[in-house]
């Protein structure tokens, strides 16, 4: 019985947090469109300030979903601490960084987005791990376990780069940081600084969720068990195990 009333409590959490980020990019994308003019264009991007504005507003609030859409497809509960930290970074990245500028105005913003991804998707590497293997494989290979996440965070930063590049390639958002605000191109190694920053702050922030999971799991703590994937049984007439945050 706690443990449902816990898993309802922290559903609540991500819910009013959904609902306080929702409203907050409604009032900032307000203020942007009332005090932007319509044909200014993102740092030598090539759309309308407006239409640009209004999408990456759309987009956040459609992101804040996935991971609601992912459960109700695979038929599984991700735990509410991989949950909350991937909406404070789509708040962070997505909208604060675009929208309210935060990525120029807000010194290593940028750095800090890329570290919570390294945490984010380290978390689901090893939820995906715990999920596969089961608590008595996690507890038997805590290094191994430990690694194999660092790898999952890792690949899924990289990915994203590759999504920066492809941004930049077809619609020259410079979204990695090659053109000043001048519209001048950098070269050598400072066109690639954005690039590589991120990547090794993603990794940074994959190793320093690494370090403590191995930790939790060597030593027995119930740390580790904060992060993870449960597969709903919805043939039997239990309601879902769910862990407190």
């Amino acid at each position: 019985m706690n443990k449902m009333v816990n898993a309802s409590r922290e559903r609540l959490v991500l819910y009013d947090t959904i609902i306080l980020l929702s409203m907050t990019a409604v009032v900032i994308t307000t203020v942007v469109l009332s005090t932007s003019s319509p044909t200014e264009t993102n740092y030598g991007g090539k759309f309308d300030q407006s239409i640009f504005v209004l999408g990456i507003s759309a987009g956040f609030i459609l992101e804040m979903f996935i991971p609601f859409i992912i459960e109700r497809i695979f038929k599984i509960r991700i735990s509410t601490s991989i949950s909350l930290i991937f909406i404070i970074h789509c708040f962070g990245g997505t909208f604060l960084g675009n929208v309210a500028n935060a990525y120029h105005d807000i010194p290593y913003f940028d750095n800090i987005m890329h570290f919570l991804v390294g945490v984010n998707f380290c978390m689901v590497g090893y939820a995906l791990m715990q999920l596969c293997f089961g608590d008595q494989g996690v507890d038997n290979h805590p290094l191994i376990i430990a690694l194999v996440s660092v790898c999952i965070g890792v690949a899924c930063g990289t990915i994203w780069e590759v999504y920066e590049f492809m941004g930049d390639v077809l619609a020259d958002l410079n979204m990695q940081g090659y053109m000043l605000k001048t519209g001048e191109y950098l070269t050598g190694q400072a066109a690639l600084m954005d690039t590589m920053m991120d990547t090794l702050f993603n990794i940074a922030g994959a190793v320093a969720f690494a370090i403590p999971l191995c930790l939790s799991i060597k030593l027995g703590k119930p740390w580790h068990h904060y992060c993870c994937i449960i597969k709903l049984n919805l043939s039997q007439n239990h309601v879902y195990k769910e862990i407190s945050l």
